[in-house]
């Protein structure tokens, strides 16, 4: 019974500061601990945030990298195609005057000739004429 006793006494005891009542600067600890705690979370849960958006940021501009690349090789692939495509037109605009031009030039030069022979009998034509009246 004397143990009985003694161990209701002593849960009795140690029972006590469970039912007393927090002070304020007991209140302000706790505040003070919970916000250190709170901060610390806090500042790794940003620093975890940050690391996540810089890989994100450098994916993403390495795939962007990547497209630009890829367009600028397509344009440089159609400037090519186009200055090609130039390059052939103007072979052909000189292929066609001279296919025009020449035969004309020629033409124009042939009916130069043909007057000038045309002149040069009517003139011998008159000289012969001449001479047979002179005779």
């Amino acid at each position: 019974m004397k143990t009985l006793i003694f161990s209701v006494m002593l849960c009795c005891v140690i029972s006590l500061p469970t039912r007393a009542a927090l002070t304020p600067e007991d209140l302000d600890k706790i505040r003070l601990i919970v916000k250190e705690e709170v901060k610390t979370e806090i500042t790794a849960s940003e620093k975890r945030m940050k690391e996540y958006v810089d890989i994100r940021f450098n994916t993403v501009e390495k795939r962007f990298d990547d497209f630009k690349e890829s367009v600028n090789k397509r344009f440089d692939g159609v400037n090519r195609q186009i200055d090609h495509a130039n390059n052939l037109t103007y072979a052909l605009i000189a292929l066609i005057i001279f296919a025009i031009g020449i035969p004309a030039w020629q033409n124009r030069r042939d009916r130069k000739d043909n007057s000038k022979i045309e002149v040069l009998t009517q003139e011998i034509e008159m000289l012969k004429q001449h001479i047979n009246v002179s005779r």
